[in-house]
């Protein structure tokens, strides 16, 4: 600032002497330039000025003079840099200029008709990529659909199977003057297996009472003394409890009849409500033969169970004449198997024949209707006649035991069916 300053004065001094030396040349003449120099040189003080100090005055005049015609050149040179357009001016201008020649508008005109293009073939892209969506949304729904009939294809027959014995349990319980308690407060869950040709019935109920699952064997017997000796086997296993074996909880016998409009009789059988526990970890699955040997720990915690049950049953003259491993059942108690040393889950062992075909104790004789025939022993042929000697008994139950051991040991099956049309022991239950 203090520069500036300055710098302000001493260009105000010397347009000042300018100013005097022009009003002088203009005023003064040939004979009087020597004595208004003298006066404009002299101060104006009361002394005389020397000689040196009249050639410093002109000296100094001399400099403000140079001083000054360079102020005004470089004030000139400021006014035209001030006063000129400025270089974003100029090529704005250029461009407004230049855009209205041909050359340009023909430039513009092509990269509008290639924006214009690339913009056509974006909206084409994207219109491909929105059909192919659609499309593959179409086709989902069409696979879901598909989906969708296929399970109610393979459903509804299931669900008027279960419909159906639903239906046949009410109705066996309706054609029942007085049910038991028991039979009252079951419900109906699920039909698990329906026997042929005698159409009895494997049902699966919750108890109301004590919201526990349960099995209920339907069977129509064709004679009384199926039907006594049915709930005679299911007294005793209700009775006794034999260890390994699934435990009978109810047993109940009633006369089923069946009167037309007239009042005539037109059907008349016994039939039997066997209620078992239900095992809810299901059965001991085992894959069809042939299949790979199970390991030595499982044969033998199968053998364990099964011979441990075949014993308390025989004990109590009980047979079961239908062994073979789909009638093995997981229960929910665990235990430490003593060969394995380790908790095992408890096997136990259902599916008696009985409640699956009633018989009388003369049916034992006939062995063929009876036992599977790749559980026959091999005593008692096809072709023999079994006589009052060769019936069923505990022996029978042995060589099954055996079958099964064969078959958990090679993974394959001992004797199959001579039959055609058979099926295997592993679909026998």
């Amino acid at each position: 600032m203090a520069n500036r300053h300055k710098r302000s004065r001493r260009d105000s001094r010397i347009l000042t002497n300018l100013a005097s030396i022009a009003k002088f040349l203009a005023q003064s003449s040939d004979s009087t330039t020597t004595a208004a120099l003298d006066a404009l040189l002299t101060p104006k003080t009361d002394e005389v000025p020397s000689a040196s100090m009249a050639h410093q005055i002109v000296r100094a005049t001399l400099n403000d003079t140079v001083a000054a015609a360079s102020l005004l050149a470089s004030y000139d040179a400021w006014e035209a840099r001030v006063l000129a357009p400025s270089q974003s001016r100029l090529s704005s201008e250029l461009m407004l200029t230049t855009s209205g020649t041909p050359a340009s508008r023909g430039s513009s005109h092509d990269l509008l008709a290639k924006l214009t293009k690339r913009r056509e073939e974006v909206e084409r892209e994207e219109m491909t990529r929105a059909l192919m969506f659609e499309e593959d949304e179409r086709s989902h729904e069409n696979i879901y659909i598909f989906y969708i009939e296929s399970l109610v294809a393979m459903e509804t027959p299931l669900i008027l199977e279960q419909d159906a014995a639903h239906r046949e349990f009410v109705r066996l319980l309706q054609k029942c003057l007085d049910p038991s308690i028991m039979l009252k407060r079951l419900n109906f869950e699920r039909v698990l297996a329906v026997r042929s040709p005698t159409d009895n019935m494997v049902l699966r109920m919750v108890d109301s009472a004590t919201n526990m699952h349960c099995i209920v064997h339907t069977m129509r017997c064709a004679s009384v003394d199926e039907a006594d000796n049915v709930v005679m086997l299911a007294r005793q296993l209700h009775h006794h409890r034999p260890p390994h074996t699934v435990e009978v909880l109810h047993v109940f016998q009633y006369m089923y009849q069946q009167f037309a409009t007239h009042g005539n009789l037109n059907e008349c059988w016994p039939v039997v409500f066997v209620v078992t526990e239900d095992c809810m970890e299901g059965g001991y699955w085992l894959p069809p033969s042939p299949r790979p040997p199970l390991p030595p720990a499982d044969i033998l915690h199968i053998l364990n169970a099964v011979s441990g049950a075949l014993a308390a049953l025989h004990s109590q003259h009980i047979c079961h004449w239908n062994l073979n491993a789909r009638n093995l059942y997981r229960s929910s108690v665990y235990a430490i198997d003593d060969a394995a040393g380790e908790r095992r889950q408890q096997l136990k062992l259902g599916g008696f024949l009985a409640f699956k075909q009633p018989f009388t104790q003369d049916d034992l004789s006939k062995l063929l209707s009876i036992v599977h025939p790749s559980l026959v022993p091999p005593e008692l042929t096809r072709t023999s006649r079994c006589t009052s000697g060769m019936m069923l008994n505990e022996k029978t139950d042995m060589w099954m035991l055996g079958c099964l051991l064969y078959s958990l040991v090679t993974g394959m099956v001992l004797i199959r069916a001579s039959r055609a049309g058979e099926e295997s022991v592993d679909d026998h239950d």
